[in-house]
């Protein structure tokens, strides 16, 4: 959220956040993914974020931003990316939709 004042008023920009069952599905998604290839998530989650969550800082130093900083959209990117890397390498993982649906029925 960014602010900036002007006189008596002050205007905030609002980025919407990712709902909870998002965060779920990638939590999830990280976990199938580590299961498959043998390694931990927290792993998997890094690997990820270095491929695809690269950033600059205004100085020119490099960073990898946080999946909570991410807006809904740049979420749903993000996961795009993640699904469409892992089938070019033949993996298949439910979208975040079909997932809910599954997950909806095992509960």
């Amino acid at each position: 959220m960014e602010k900036a004042e002007f006189g008596k008023y002050e205007i905030i920009r609002y980025k919407e956040k990712r709902s909870t069952p998002q965060n779920s599905y990638l939590h999830w998604l990280f976990g199938a993914i580590a299961k498959e290839v043998w390694e931990e998530s927290d792993y998997i989650k890094d690997v990820f974020k270095r491929l695809y969550l690269k950033a600059y800082s205004s100085k020119g130093k490099e960073y990898v931003r946080s999946t909570s900083s991410l807006s809904i959209k740049e979420f749903a990117e993000f996961v795009d990316k993640i699904l469409n890397k892992m089938a070019l390498m033949g993996h298949t993982y439910p979208t975040p939709d079909d997932w809910k649906a599954w997950k909806r029925f095992t509960d």
